[in-house]
This record gives structure tokens, sequence and C-alpha cells, in this order.
């Protein structure tokens, strides 16, 4: 995030300065943020159809809310003598709706491994315990046979796989 706001300002040939970045400074980076950022510009592993321009608002206003956290800390700490991100606001947007399978849908889905194969067994198992517990499926894919308690038919992300760092008992 911070490497952004550098980029930003080397891109328009505004030194590296905490004392340059006010508030229109921060309206201009979060247009470009939106409309101009390339992501994964530098990345020699994604592929050029992955770097798109423009980030979404909902990345865009993750980046303000770590650079107003970082300017709040410095403000309170009598090192800048105003906070140019308290007076601007994230970004609006809209969520889009999550398009959810029918009954027939899921039913159909379900039924498409084979259960009397190993593999088809697998996937069936996997299938269902995403949809009864929600986990992502990295969450999933790293647990282990100790999260598991088959005495009580519960599973427990731990928080060393959770996006959220936080153990979850399912």
């Amino acid at each position: 995030m911070y490497e952004n706001v550098c980029k930003y300002l080397d891109v328009h040939g505004i030194g590296r300065d905490i004392r340059n970045i006010d508030v229109d400074l921060v309206r201009k980076y979060i247009s470009w943020l939106l409309k101009d950022y390339v992501q994964f510009k530098e990345h020699k592993f994604k592929p050029d159809y992955s770097k798109k321009k423009g980030l979404s608002p909902t990345t865009t206003n993750d980046y303000l809310k770590t650079l107003r956290t970082f300017f709040r800390f410095l403000f309170e700490e009598n090192k800048i003598d105003e906070n140019p991100y308290e007076v601007v606001n994230s970004v609006k947007h809209t969520d889009t709706e999550i398009v959810v399978l029918s009954v027939e849908e899921l039913k159909a889905l379900l039924d498409a491994p084979d259960k009397r194969s190993y593999t088809g067994f697998r996937d069936y198992v996997l299938m269902t315990l995403l949809i009864d517990t929600m986990t992502r499926i990295n969450e999933a894919l790293s647990l282990k046979i100790s999260d598991i308690n088959f005495s009580n038919y519960t599973v427990t992300v731990r928080a060393s796989i959770a996006k959220n760092r936080k153990a979850q008992p399912l």
C-alpha cells in the first residue's frame, strides 16, 4: 500500500516527503488508483490479461483505510500538523449481487462426482464440507485430521490457515 503512494509520487514528480501530501493530492491519488494504476504491472509471473488498469473501489478503500490509520498515528504523535486523510471520504460503491445456485443446480452439482470411486467420493465430501461450513477452498484443503472432532462432528479452521487469522470452530 505504501509503495503505491511512493509510486504515485514518483510518476507525478512529487518528492517523497510527508509534507507534500495534502487533501488535494490524496484525492488525485484515489483517482489514479481507480483509473490509471495497473495491477501486477511489474509481476513477472502474472499473464498480461490479469494486468488490468484500475483497482476496484473495495481495494482502493482498503488502501485508504491503511493510510488513514498511518496518518492518524503521525498526527497523534505530532509528526504532522494536519491529517489529510481525515476529510477524505471512502470511495462509494455498490455491492454486486451474489448469484446463488438453485436447489436443482446444487443437487446436480452434488450428483456429478462418481461416489463409487475414491476421487469422486473425495470430491463429493469436499463439496459438502464447503457447502455446509462456508469455508474457503484454501482453508478446507489445508485441514488436518487433528482439526476434525469426530465425536461431536465439528471442524476447526486453525488461525494459521484462516484468512482473518482467527480460529473458527465450525
